[in-house]
Order: C-alpha cells, then sequence, then structure tokens
C-alpha cells in the first residue's frame, strides 16, 4: 500500500511532510511494527509487551527510512549500492525535499520543484547546494531523532538483557549510518 501511495505521489512537489509520513509508515514503518510484533509473538510475549515492540518497530521503521532518504542527497554511491539521485530520478518526494520547499528560497524552492515534476537529477549539485544551505539533513536527522527516542522509549518495561540491547544497537545504528 505505501509503495503505490508512493508512485501516485511520484513527480508531485506539492506533498506535504505529513503525506511523506503516511508513505513511509505504509512503505517501511508498518513492515518493522508487523516483524516485531509477530517476534513478540511467536517468543510468547504477552499482548501489552508484543505492542510495545510494534511501537517500537513502527518508530524504527520512520527513523530508517528518513536517514534512507537522506543518504540519497549525502551518501556515496559505492557505499550506498544505489546512485546517488536515484529518488529523484524517480519523483520520489522525500523530506529533504519537502523542507527546502518550505525554507528555501524563491530560487531553491522552483529548482527542486522542476527537478520533482521534471523525476530528473541533472541539477543535483544545486540541488545538494541548496539542501545543505537550508539544513535539510539537519532537519531530516532530527525528526528522525525524534522517531529513534520513541522507538527507544517503547522498549521501556521489557526485562534487561541481550535482546533488549541488540533492540536498543540496532535503534542507534538506524540513524547513525551512512548507507
Amino acid at each position: 500500500e505505501g509503495e503505490v501511495l508512493q508512485l501516485t505521489r511520484a513527480g508531485n512537489a506539492d506533498t506535504t511532510e505529513q503525506d511523506y509520513i503516511d508513505i513511509i509508515t505504509r512503505k517501511t514503518a508498518v513492515l518493522f511494527a508487523a516483524a516485531c510484533y509477530g517476534a513478540a509473538v511467536l517468543c510468547g510475549s504477552d499482548r501489552a509487551q508484543a505492542e510495545r515492540l510494534s511501537s517500537f518497530g513502527l518508530h524504527l521503521g520512520l527513523a530508517f527510512q528518513m536517514i534512507d532518504d537522506m543518504l540519497d542527497y549525502a551518501g556515496d554511491a559505492a557505499t550506498m549500492g544505489k546512485n546517488v539521485g536515484d529518488d529523484l530520478r524517480e519523483g520520489k518526494v522525500t523530506l529533504p525535499l519537502i523542507h527546502i520547499l518550505r525554507t528555501g528560497n524563491a530560487d531553491e524552492q522552483a529548482l527542486v520543484r522542476r527537478a520533482i515534476t521534471e523525476r530528473s537529477a541533472e541539477e543535483m549539485e544545486a540541488i545538494s547546494a541548496a539542501v545543505e544551505r537550508c539544513a535539510a539533513m539537519e532537519h531530516t536527522r532530527m525528526r528522525a531523532r525524534e522517531h529513534h527516542d520513541l522507538a527507544v522509549a517503547a522498549l521501556a518495561g521489557l526485562p534487561p538483557g541481550p535482546a533488549l540491547d541488540a533492540l536498543q544497537q540496532l535503534t542507534r545504528l538506524s540513524i547513525e549510518r551512512d548507507h
């Protein structure tokens, strides 16, 4: 459902941050949530614990996807395994671009709007400069950090041990990664 929603919004420069959150929730976060819930049930957890783990997965998925989308403008193709600008070429409207459309000057907004509607990364250097000037990476990282914190909070009440340690480490890695 999330992939279909993303396809219907592709090339639409009027995509809002809430639209983006809806897309990545349905595309990535619910998958993470279901995996965590299912694992909890299979391990014999009670319903409350399974729901906490589902919430953990939801917020982990949101943070993970935000960082993944950010890396399309800051990552290294060799490290990431995909070309920088691929999302833009596909017309995917991601949080860094939405931030520029909200906070950039008129030229930056026009540049990003044109790139989205034309599904073009030809002006990637100028877009990267706008990402930098508008602090779009910092904004995206801040929003990912909010979901990281919610994921960690969802783990409260789980018994200490190697499993909890692994989940906390996974959450940290999801926002610190560079690929």
